[in-house]
């Protein structure tokens, strides 16, 4: 079982929502605040070097499935001290109008209680990843 599992519905088709995810590279639609910097290599093995609010992240597409809309990502660095860090994006058909979204992943942060951790990344991953996201396709993305 993944540390964080946050799983939300989304107002399009899988290949629309799709779109807003495949690029590595391209965090826009869905974490607009983020300044991708350098990106090196595309779909698995591409590592994307990105500035945020809350410092410098360095994550390596290490899995990419477009045909199952999926990709696995690790942290190579972070402004926290997590020792290691695997993500995985995954989008579901729902129906020709909807899919769904299930953001998750698995985590080591020695020295600091790890319920407290999972519950703040689930709330970025919910409020402010999934909802940019959202946000982008009801505007037509």
């Amino acid at each position: 079982m993944p540390d964080v599992c946050v799983v939300e519905d989304l107002p399009a088709p899988v290949e629309v929502a799709w779109a807003c995810l495949a690029d590595f590279g391209d965090m826009s639609l869905w974490s607009p605040d983020s300044n991708v910097l350098k990106v090196e290599g595309s779909e698995a093995g591409c590592v994307r070097t990105v500035d945020s609010a809350d410092g410098r992240y360095v994550e390596k597409c290490e899995a990419y499935s477009a045909e199952n809309f999926s990709f696995d990502y690790s942290l190579v660095e972070s402004p926290h001290p997590y020792t290691a860090y695997l993500g995985t994006v995954t989008l579901t058909a729902i129906d020709e109008q909807k899919c769904s979204i299930e953001w998750k992943c698995d985590f080591e942060l020695p020295g600091v209680k790890k319920a407290l951790v999972a519950k703040a990344i689930e709330e970025v991953y919910r409020d402010y990843f999934i909802m940019h996201l959202r946000k982008s396709l009801e505007k037509g993305a």
